[in-house]
């Protein structure tokens, strides 16, 4: 049996012969409960029948309002290394593998700080971070927080850094292309690189015009392992999308005056002016999920699959692919619908789907398979 970490729905697990326990964010959790009782303090001054005399009353906001997510999770030893953003800042923690053990210790946060994908190697840390999402380089942390060196740079995106030895990283990168006034135009399709940290040089490993590869890994023979999907994800063509754009203006502008409406409404009457509450948000979510800034078709995903007859159906596409390169460049694909994916230290594969991890030979035939919700960040713990 195999014990694997993971993140599902923006909690930490880890599963150990087949049984599921939480890992606590103390972080998350002491921001939450810091906001809640500032929030508690004030709603005095927000909301009742004084406030809407005064003019003061606001809409109240609940826990999903506050922007708190896992960033990334690594395994160092015994340690448990995780990336925390929280709303405007960001954090990279360690805290024991040992769910009874809750304490945690601070290796680095700032504002600069938005972690991504995380891999360890010798109480070394290699992050994808920045100021947002969109701005994302490599840096590599000494996990005690004695140190860090950032290697990549420039109007790119770099993630899912990957060790390949001491010296070696592996990841994805993407150019921007920019328009006269500054903002992003387009973004070149990702490539796999590795870099060389004792050279400071840079390889190209494996690019396509036609496709993304992501989450690079080494096979510790020369070869990779990367997830391949269609160039931009199942997003629609850019001139699709601008036309859609033209098409729906009234209908934009229309939504946005009466949601101004119903703000005002809300915060002055105490009343919606529509009823039926978030019902249209919760079918959208059913329907689509926002995975890693890809925008999913779940519900189409998942009845593909279960035509398929696939025995454990998932909610990805089966475009985005894993596949593995061998020396001489040519590569096979191993799995579909793949989410994300770890490399196990007896050579299988544990897979998510969406809705399953799933252990796989090297050849993608199931082992066994466990139930784990949109599971992200999958890592073996030895």
């Amino acid at each position: 049996m195999y014990s694997i970490a993971y993140v599902s729905n923006n909690k930490i697990f880890l599963n150990k012969d087949g049984k599921n326990t939480e890992l606590s964010c103390g972080r998350i959790d002491s921001y939450k409960e810091t906001l809640a009782q500032i929030r508690r303090r004030n709603e005095w001054k927000t909301s009742g029948t004084g406030a809407q005399f005064m003019g003061t009353a606001l809409p109240q906001t609940d826990e999903s309002d506050i922007y708190a997510e896992i960033g990334g999770i690594g395994i160092s030893g015994d340690r448990l290394i995780y990336g925390v953003r929280l709303d405007e800042s960001g954090s990279i923690y360690s805290r024991s593998l040992d769910p009874g053990d809750n304490s945690e210790n601070l290796i680095i946060s700032g504002k600069d700080i938005f972690p991504g994908r995380i891999d360890c190697f010798n109480g070394k840390a290699a992050v994808s971070c920045g100021e947002n999402s969109s701005e994302k380089h490599i840096a590599v942390y000494d996990i005690s927080g004695s140190g860090c060196h950032e290697y990549t740079d420039g109007d790119s995106i770099e993630e899912a850094p990957s060790f390949d030895g001491e010296d070696r990283i592996y990841f994805s990168t993407a150019g921007y292309a920019r328009d006269q006034s500054g903002a992003i135009a387009a973004v070149q399709n990702k490539s796999v690189v590795c870099l060389d940290t004792k050279r400071l040089a840079m390889d190209e490993i494996l690019s396509d015009e036609k496709y993304d590869f992501l989450c690079p890994i080494s096979d510790g023979k020369g070869g990779i392992y990367c997830i391949r999907q269609k160039a931009g994800g199942e997003k629609q063509n850019e001139g699709s999308s601008i036309f859609m754009d033209i098409i729906l203006i009234p209908y934009r502008i229309f939504r946005a005056l009466f949601g101004m409406l119903n703000f005002f409404s809300k915060a002055f009457g105490g009343e919606a002016l529509k009823s039926g509450g978030d019902s249209k948000a919760k079918q959208k979510s059913e329907k689509e999920m926002f995975i890693e800034g890809n925008l999913i078709n779940a519900e189409k995903n998942l009845k593909d699959a279960e035509k398929n007859g696939e025995k454990h159906p998932g909610f990805m596409s089966a475009e985005r692919v894993l596949i593995h390169m061998n020396l001489d460049g040519n590569y096979d694909i191993i799995r579909k619908g793949v989410l994300d994916y770890a490399l196990l230290s007896d050579g299988n594969i544990a897979v998510s789907n969406g809705r399953f991890i799933i252990i796989s030979d090297e050849k993608g035939g199931e082992i066994s398979a466990f139930k784990a919700d949109s599971a992200l960040y999958l890592k073996e713990v030895i």
